[in-house]
């Protein structure tokens, strides 16, 4: 495959004989690496700049995965939550938690370089999401119950890594909450179980893997998790790295019985290799 980067002045990119030859070169096959908007060299704002270097090997990565033989990933639909969704109690103010969204959003980039065809629903999150996926932005569990059912009809993997609020308020403040208001309560109610809908719905074939984060009896809660939800596997995270760190050490359980455990390592790395052992459950 041939790539092209190009770089230039922003009135040269949007010139007609350059737009003549740019579509000429990807009808021949030329992939082109669009430049990005910012302030170019010669002293103009506009589309013209490099693109940058993390977004040119992300796109390399993605094509040279889809041809490397034997991987079970390649051409595979995999739809991945991602961050911590959050719930308004006023205009102003919401409840969340402290998820960065680094681990969904690795598990993204490793299936993608694995060849897969990855769909990203993302909620709040601190760190970029990766160049050559679809991204979905969400906010609620609700939004992110409607991203997940819409994608399910095209997903042949659906990975939960989403810190999925577990409680949404009762109400929303159609004004902001005022200090003065003096003995202010806020009422909770459960929030809809995206996974086990997703379980109950799924079509023959799909795998579903979930998280799950416990502060006792971990691996207990998990297995009874798969179990109850009617899923394939889950990831057990560490209560004290999982949310906002930049590494994690998890167990990988199934229902099959198959229990890894991951050490500690960036998440990056802890990434791929929960996508290498759930390579099994491919089939």
């Amino acid at each position: 495959p041939i790539f092209a980067a190009p770089a230039m002045n922003v009135e040269m990119w949007k010139n007609q004989a350059t737009r003549a030859n740019v579509a000429t070169l990807r009808e021949r096959g030329v992939r082109f690496i669009e430049p990005e908007e910012g302030a170019l060299a010669c002293g103009e704002i506009g589309a013209g700049r490099l693109a940058e270097p993390e977004r040119i090997v992300a796109a390399l990565a993605e094509v040279l995965a889809r041809v490397e033989s034997g991987s079970k990933w390649s051409g595979r639909r995999v739809l991945i939550t991602a961050g911590g969704t959050e719930e308004p109690i006023d205009p102003v103010r919401a409840i969340g938690n402290r998820s960065s969204g680094r681990m969904g959003i690795a598990l993204a980039s490793a299936a993608r370089d694995l060849g897969a065809e990855v769909e990203l629903i993302l909620a709040r999150h601190s760190v970029a999401p990766p160049a050559g996926v679809v991204l979905h932005s969400v906010r609620t569990v609700e939004e992110m119950r409607a991203a997940v059912e819409e994608g399910m009809e095209r997903a042949d993997v659906l990975i939960m890594a989403a810190a999925v609020s577990d409680f949404v308020p009762g109400s929303v403040a159609e004004e902001k909450i005022k200090r003065s208001e003096a003995g202010f309560t806020l009422r909770l109610e459960p929030a809809p179980d995206i996974l086990a809908e997703a379980a109950r719905d799924r079509r023959p074939g799909q795998i579903l893997v979930g998280f799950a984060l416990e502060t006792s009896r971990g691996e207990e809660r998990a297995l009874a998790k798969i179990e109850a939800k009617g899923i394939d596997g889950i990831v057990l995270n560490d209560p004290v790295l999982a949310l906002d760190g930049a590494e994690n050490e998890v167990v990988l359980l199934t229902a099959a019985g198959d229990r890894w455990e991951l050490p500690r390592a960036p998440k990056s790395e802890i990434a791929r290799e929960i996508l290498g052992r759930l390579t099994a459950l491919l089939g």
